[in-house]
């Protein structure tokens, strides 16, 4: 009797996730360099807007500075969790691909119900391909356990 076994190079679809993944860290990393570098032009149009009601300058300018902090961080983090996933499910971690399908369906389902803007819509996409991809046949083969003798 013979056992099935995952194969052991991943299939296309695998690794059009994982590039996928790798190119959509990138642009991450490249989103997060470019709000480093025009953080003050950011600040200074956002405060050239009007202020919500009872809100001091001072107010708006601290609010606005942790919102780019923490959109940096959060960009940099992705991007290091999206480049540590992608290899992982090279080497058919099964983990990965689960914590990965966790992490991008709840980023998209938090970013429709609070709105967005296109640019990440089309980023939320071509993530979602990436799991599509991920649960393709040929696999979940790659990442099926072998089956007892």
């Amino acid at each position: 009797m013979t056992t099935s076994r995952a194969p052991t190079k991943p299939p296309g679809p695998v690794l059009g996730a994982f590039w996928i993944l790798m190119i959509s860290a990138a642009l991450r990393t490249v989103i997060a360099v470019i709000t480093l570098i025009d953080w003050q032009n950011f600040v200074d149009a956002q405060l050239r807007g009007p202020l919500p009601a009872h809100t001091t300058v001072a107010q708006a300018r601290t609010a606005i500075h942790t919102f780019l902090a923490v959109n940096v961080a959060l960009d940099l983090l992705f991007a290091a969790l999206y480049v540590l996933c992608a290899y992982q499910i090279k080497a058919a971690k099964n983990w990965a691909r689960i914590a990965l399908t966790v992490v991008i369906v709840a980023f998209a389902l938090f970013n429709v119900i609070g709105g967005t803007d296109i640019i990440t819509v089309i980023s939320i996409l071509v993530e979602l391909l990436a799991v599509l991809l991920l649960y393709m046949p040929t696999a979940k083969k790659f990442f099926a356990r072998p089956e007892p003798a």
